[in-house]
């Protein structure tokens, strides 16, 4: 469901650490964007969706909201009443309903947050073109000729399962058709919180959530404005020029990414996941030199971070400097002797330098029975993350309640 997302985030090991701290995109969503503009209660579930909410009940709250909109068509009943329609999951219903509440006072924000929270709870599994192509090799020809018969079919989540399992379709097979085939109301959630920043153009909870949700689109440079005006409104938001940094260097903008980043180590001159980044900015950038720089300053306040010596080795390396590349390497692996890979940047540093018979002997200390040349010696390792007992940069959350409108923390 966050495939674009979960590409940047492997993209950009460091980068992803500092952003986010291993929480997923949609908890960030949810709770920093959704949860603070007040679309879910407090407590984090949405009204109807307590355990002890029976079935009966929800029924009966349909009933008393249907008879309090007959008594008084206003905005805020029928808002009631579609989240009365949500206790009982006719997400159908709760559009409708929530659809008439905006006709009521088109300009109160709530009605918005309330379809942005419906929107985001329809999720269904699709097989189209696109999944086909892209499980093709990834299940065998005999289930993917069954695959092909469930094109253009809607499913729920539960019943995609069972009706696979009932076709002897294995676990991971279901899974990865599954990772595929999910699709979203992610366009219509960034059409109504772009209506929700129109009303409320300060509020930096609605235009962050408005940034997360392009971002996890891939829409990353109509994110980039976004994030840009929540920085005028915060200019010392750590946490929203993380995300412009992860957006910047996706958009290949590494001048704007060094420029954030520098930015971010004045903040925290000890903090070496920033180090990391900006290291691999400059590697971006072709600057070498700051590369090196950059690197070994941070050395001198860790020297026993094996991400740091792979990252100061890839700058070696890329400027062709190999003795000081495979140097450096070495104490990568002395500090983590189980990252094959720099094993593979050794040989293929080897082969650049014609000591065939030195690169077979790395790639024979790889373990398994991975056979791969050693013909990439113009890609560089990527940096990984830093030794997690460090401490990550601390964020804050966009908290700009100074929009027009009602109290973003308000339900109604």
């Amino acid at each position: 469901m966050v495939k674009d997302f979960k590409y940047l985030l492997n993209k950009y090991p460091v980068i992803s650490w500092i952003v986010v701290g291993g929480v997923a995109l949609m908890l960030i969503i949810s709770t920093l964007g959704f949860g603070a503009m007040g679309l879910f209660p407090k407590n984090g579930s949405a009204p109807g969706h307590d355990k002890s909410h029976n079935l009966d009940q929800s029924k009966a709250e349909i009933d008393h909201w249907l008879s309090e909109v007959t008594k008084e068509p206003s905005d805020f009943n029928y808002r009631q009443l579609s989240r009365a329609y949500m206790g009982v999951n006719d997400l159908e219903k709760a559009l409708e309903t929530a659809n008439t509440a905006i006709s009521k006072d088109p300009n109160d924000v709530s009605s918005y947050q309330l379809l942005a929270e419906i929107y985001s709870k329809k999720t269904w599994l699709e097989i189209d073109d696109k999944t086909l192509e892209k499980v093709k090799n990834k299940i065998s020809s005999d289930k993917l000729e069954v695959v092909k018969s469930l094109k253009g079919q809607k499913f729920g989540v539960e019943e995609f399962n069972s009706k696979l399992k009932a076709m002897d379709f294995k676990e991971e097979d279901i899974q990865v058709l599954q990772n595929y085939s999910m699709k979203n109301e992610n366009e219509k959630i960034v059409e109504v919180l772009q209506k929700m920043v129109s009303l409320a153009p300060d509020n930096g909870d609605y235009r962050f959530a408005l940034a997360s949700m392009l971002m996890e689109s891939g829409k990353m440079k109509e994110a980039i404005p976004e994030l840009q005006k929540i920085l005028k409104l915060t200019p010392n938001n750590e946490y929203v020029r993380q995300f412009l940094v992860m957006a910047y260097i996706e958009e290949n903008m590494y001048d704007k990414a060094e420029e954030e980043l520098k930015w971010m180590l004045e903040q925290k001159p000890d903090n070496l996941n920033i180090y990391s980044a900006l290291g691999q900015v400059y590697i971006k950038e072709k600057k070498y030199n700051d590369a090196i720089s950059i690197y070994e300053k941070a050395l001198t306040i860790d020297s026993k971070t094996g991400s740091l010596y792979s990252g100061l080795a890839s700058a070696y390396m890329m400027k062709g400097e190999n003795e000081k590349a495979i140097e450096n390497y070495r104490k990568a692996l002395n500090l983590d002797p189980n990252d094959t890979g720099i094993h593979l940047q050794i040989a293929s540093i080897y082969e650049k330098m014609g000591k065939k018979d030195e690169a077979m002997k790395e790639l024979q200390l790889m373990t398994g029975n991975l056979v791969i040349e050693p013909n990439q010696a113009n890609t560089p390792v990527e940096v990984k993350e830093p030794n997690q007992a460090l401490t990550p940069v601390d964020v804050q959350e966009p908290n700009q309640n100074s929009g027009k409108g009602k109290d973003v923390n308000q339900v109604n």
